[in-house]
């Protein structure tokens, strides 16, 4: 499970009891929080659920990430790899994204959300797709 130091945390496998042993991280109903996590083996799936105002680092491989319900947040990915190459931001607000790589990024039903990428995004083979559905606003 995670072991934390403050809002340092250290996670090596975080199993939940589903139908077939996923492995996600969840953080939920969070507010002001400035936390990084460092991801030794992948996990297939971190979720960010109704967060407010937090401030979130992500250090290591994982599968995906997901963000819904979350408002006023900073997602620093500058040093994550998603193996399956994809960001989800769903019924989101005033996301801040910071990556280096990830090929796709998704926003659905999101208003005022930022992805700070470098000059390069999109120039290389398999990267640059951001798909937006008709209900965001300001992506």
């Amino acid at each position: 499970g995670p072991n934390s130091s403050g809002n340092h945390y250290n996670i090596r496998s975080f199993t939940t009891m589903a139908a077939f042993q996923r492995t996600q991280l969840t953080f939920e109903k969070e507010n002001d929080q400035e936390r990084v996590v460092e991801i030794s083996q992948p996990a297939q799936t971190v979720f960010l659920h109704s967060n407010s105002k937090g401030t979130y680092t992500i250090r290591g491989k994982i599968a995906k990430l997901i963000a819904e319900s979350c408002s006023d947040c900073v997602l620093k990915l500058d040093e994550c790899m998603l193996v399956a190459g994809m960001l989800e931001l769903i019924n989101c607000t005033g996301i801040r994204v910071q990556c280096s790589s990830i090929p796709t990024m998704t926003a659905d039903n999101c208003t005022n959300c930022v992805f700070q990428v470098p000059p390069s995004w999109g120039r290389q083979r398999g990267q640059g797709n951001l798909i937006t559905s008709e209900d965001c606003n300001n992506v």
